[in-house]
């Protein structure tokens, strides 16, 4: 199909769609763990599409992230989820390279149920659509991880502040340094149900998302 196709072409450096060499902080480490995640849903179904030799370009290519420097703010959650993904699928990365990243997403935690951004001290809407949606998909991918209860004891606690961040109507508060990422304000929410903490009702999740949507 068209993603299988396009995952092959575009891990394949003879291929002329080969998406190419990563470098540090380069942007194209924003895409990896959601394709990494892609290949291991649903029982590693589209995983399980691809031949070995295909298998090993795909690692080979998302390995990369593991041996450059990335922000160290939410982006270190990038490496995370990659290099688990990786070794989920019986391959190699490099653990040192993940524990690394997980010390620089605690030292992002200020603590309340939230987190700044790196160095720079910003606070917005990179916490519930980034580190703690990372953080509970983590705990997913990890539930045994000490990290992932962690992960959720802080999303749990940030969804009672992030609560007041909607309206009635689904309206939600447009802060932070950019004009948010339209559904991805409400992604948290999800998140949370796929994970399976409840700070509220699920009804009351549901609701918050739906009406953002239908907002939106």
């Amino acid at each position: 199909n068209l993603i299988r196709t396009g995952i092959c072409n575009g891990t394949d450096p003879a291929h002329p769609d080969y998406w190419g060499e990563i470098g540090d902080f380069d942007q194209r480490m924003v895409e990896m763990p959601a394709i990494a995640l892609a290949l291991y849903h649903r029982d590693c179904s589209l995983w399980k599409q691809l031949t070995e030799p295909e298998q090993y370009r795909v690692i080979q290519w998302l390995g990369q992230i593991l041996r450059h420097r990335c922000a160290d703010g939410n982006w270190q959650f990038f490496k995370v989820l990659t290099g688990k993904v990786i070794q989920k699928l019986g391959h190699e990365a490099d653990q040192d390279a993940i524990d690394e990243a997980m010390q620089k997403i605690h030292a992002c935690y200020i603590g309340g149920g939230w987190y700044r951004d790196s160095s720079r001290g910003r606070q917005d809407y990179y916490n519930p659509f980034a580190f703690h949606y990372y953080g509970l998909v983590y705990s997913v991918l990890e539930p045994e991880d000490p990290n992932s209860r962690i992960f959720r004891e802080r999303a749990a606690l940030h969804a009672r502040d992030f609560l007041h961040f909607f309206a009635e109507d689904g309206a939600n508060v447009p802060f932070g340094r950019s004009m948010i990422y339209r559904h991805a304000a409400a992604a948290f929410w999800a998140a949370l149900l796929y994970a399976g903490v409840c700070p509220f009702e699920e009804g009351e999740l549901k609701g918050l998302l739906n009406r953002n949507l239908r907002w939106w």
